[in-house]
């Protein structure tokens, strides 16, 4: 699967919050209709709650109370056949640069 695919995917890889009031809770769903599964999904921030559903991502954004741009990003990861975790020499176990991932965002703005 290239990575124009699983874009292709998705009905959209950004979900606009639009203008939110600081400490605020914003519903999000990413639509997916892929033919590989997803394997999981990571949010780069404690404030986006996010999971795995049939048919596509869903979680919540949660605004901070400074206001300012929301630019908030999604990993997903896919059953593609590759490790998700490799190991190093050391023995180090890190997430496989191989294994196929798409990153999604959560953009808008957080009021005054």
């Amino acid at each position: 699967m290239t990575i124009e695919e699983m874009r292709e995917s998705f009905g959209s890889i950004v979900f606009n919050v639009g203008s939110v009031r600081p400490n605020s809770s914003t519903p999000f769903k990413f639509e997916y209709n892929g033919n590989v599964p997803i394997w999981g999904v990571t949010a780069a921030c404690g404030c986006t709650a996010v999971e795995v559903i049939d048919g596509g991502v869903v979680g919540t954004y949660n605004a901070s109370s400074s206001p300012g741009v929301v630019d908030k990003k999604i990993t997903v990861y896919f059953d593609d056949g590759e490790d998700m975790y490799i190991r190093n020499d050391k023995k180090i176990a890190t997430i496989n640069p191989n294994k196929a991932k798409l990153t999604l965002s959560i953009v808008g703005n957080v009021e005054v």
